[in-house]
């Protein structure tokens, strides 16, 4: 397993008008923020503080088949605003 990984965090429409607060949650975590593309944008760090923030070991991810991290993790004020976090179709950051 590769010791840093990325994920794209895609937002809900209403996001649109809170997309700052959003980001800066995920960059308070620890995440590194990659640019901003419509709705969306990308996460990036240690595998470790992938696991510690979403509370999934990724191996567990990787044997399941799924491509998305669980968002009951992401800060209560800008939950209702992220859609999905997924690592990109194809990817296999566990191989």
């Amino acid at each position: 397993m590769p010791q840093e990984l990325s994920a794209q965090v895609a937002l809900h429409q209403a996001g649109a008008a809170r997309l700052a607060e959003v980001v800066k949650a995920f960059a308070d975590a620890g995440f590194d923020i990659g640019p901003v593309v419509a709705l969306n944008f990308s996460i990036a760090g240690p595998v470790a503080l992938f696991e510690s923030y979403f509370g999934v070991p990724l191996d567990d991810l990787a044997t399941s088949g799924r491509a998305s991290l669980p968002i009951d993790a992401v800060d209560p004020a800008v939950r209702p605003l992220v859609k999905a976090i997924v690592f990109t179709t194809g990817y296999e950051p566990f191989r």
